[in-house]
């Protein structure tokens, strides 16, 4: 049953209000301890290039499998891509198929999705895997060939460090979560791959009657994340996931926000005549939803209003971008790129005309993410994300754009005067 609004079914709403961000955020939180070999990680078996251990902590007993050396031919240049969306996974599963189908539910941001997850294959790896970390309540759910679950995916790139690549994979009806954490060491095409999971047995730990799977488990998880890491039809996948999205860039309106189309009267509207004809000869100020300018929130109300409602981003792959820009899906934004741009046209004759001067805002869809700062600011809301003076009122400061740089204009400067540029920080190469 779809709901007749969103399109989405009343099962995945109740998906995105059972997994809890912060349990997500826990999760995450943990992924620089599972990458380091702390004396809190109590070794059960190893092997070469791969060991089990686990770490008892208050709320939970983590086990990990590491393993290192893990081959990939076909690996991409930037390590950070090793893994894909899980919205293009989902779109395209048959590019790439695993022993888990993940079929697409819904898109929250660029990296973080729901998907429906249901086991295909690698039987005697799920219930090895329920035998010695499930409970006395019998087999994890997902074991099961026939189970349907909806899950959130969320891929976090340069996470925890830059050229890491790390999947959180949290189920809506079950306690279930993992992470995957993929960073390239030694020969470029090499890798170390950790694999990280609540044991759902306490702090009861298996005791010396599950010794002798150890060395199994090892052999059959080392060989499932090969297979997984270098399954056919992936490099097309990651070629898709590379091209899924656009970025956007504004510039130049450090004269005030940029315009809206606007119907009727008031004393706020600016008119012109050179948009007569298509109706939109009637602008007004763009108001913020937030305390400072964000181009996302502009995008959506901007073309809501030329009637084409289109979903527009803050965040890429888990980090915040500047306010200046936003990302779109390249396939939504290919079909309606020719109808923002002559209304933005408009836009641009009505900012000059209600500033006076020749500078009006402009635009472009070939630039690289920028993100809000080197610190990781993993998800939180834009608003609170932003870097400002602590002394400062929040409404004493105002966004100014020069170029591609964001910088603060505090009350009490004059206007040509600036504090100091943002705290962000370029990107890796874009698809253009």
């Amino acid at each position: 049953l779809k709901h007749p609004e969103t399109g989405f079914s009343e099962r995945s709403a109740g998906a995105r209000m059972a997994i809890d961000p912060e349990r997500m955020e826990s999760w995450f939180n943990l992924a620089a301890l599972c990458m380091r070999d702390a004396p809190e990680w109590k070794l059960d078996a190893s092997q070469a290039d791969a060991s089990l251990s686990h770490h008892i902590m208050p709320w939970v007993t983590l086990m990990k499998f590491d393993f290192r050396n893990i081959w990939i031919p076909e690996a991409p240049e930037d390590p950070a891509d090793l893994l894909t969306r899980p919205e293009v996974r989902g779109r395209n599963f048959h590019v790439a198929p695993s022993a888990s189908k993940v079929t697409l539910l819904e898109i929250l941001a660029p990296g973080d999705a729901l998907v429906e997850h249901q086991p295909l294959s690698a039987w005697l790896v799920r219930m090895l895997a329920t035998v010695l970390f499930g409970n006395s309540e019998g087999p994890f759910p997902s074991t099961s060939r026939d189970h349907r679950n909806i899950a959130r995916h969320q891929l976090r790139r340069n996470f925890p460090l830059p050229g890491d690549c790390t999947c959180g994979e949290f189920h809506a009806e079950t306690s279930q979560e993992c992470m995957l954490i993929c960073r390239r060491e030694g020969p470029w095409k090499c890798f170390r791959v950790i694999i990280t999971f609540p044991a759902q047995i306490g702090n009861n730990l298996p005791g010396a009657w599950a010794a002798p799977f150890f060395p199994m488990m090892l052999d059959l998880v080392r060989q499932a994340a090969c297979d997984f890491l270098n399954r056919p039809g992936l490099p097309v996948l990651r070629e898709l996931d590379m091209h899924a999205y656009v970025v956007l860039s504004l510039r130049n309106y450090n004269r005030g926000a940029p315009l809206v189309p606007h119907k009727g009267v008031g004393n706020d509207v600016v008119t012109i005549t050179f948009g007569q004809d298509s109706g939109l000869s009637s602008w007004t100020r763009f108001q913020s939803e937030s305390r400072q300018f964000r181009f996302a929130q502009y995008m959506h109300v901007f073309m809501e209003k030329l009637g084409h409602p289109l979903k527009f981003y803050e965040t890429l792959d888990g980090r915040v971008l500047v306010p200046y820009q936003c990302v779109v899906s390249r396939q939504e934004w290919e079909k309606l790129r020719d109808v923002f741009a002559p209304a933005f046209g408009k836009q641009k004759a009505a900012y000059r005309r209600a500033n006076g001067g020749a500078s009006a805002p402009s635009w472009t869809d070939s630039i690289r993410p920028h993100f809000l700062s080197t610190r990781p600011e993993w998800l939180l809301p834009p608003s609170d994300a932003v870097t400002t003076n602590d002394n400062a009122e929040s409404d004493a400061t105002k966004l100014v754009v020069r170029n591609t740089f964001l910088e603060l204009q505090e009350a009490g400067l004059p206007a040509g005067s600036t504090c100091r540029r943002s705290k962000s920080i370029g990107a890796r190469s874009w698809p253009q």
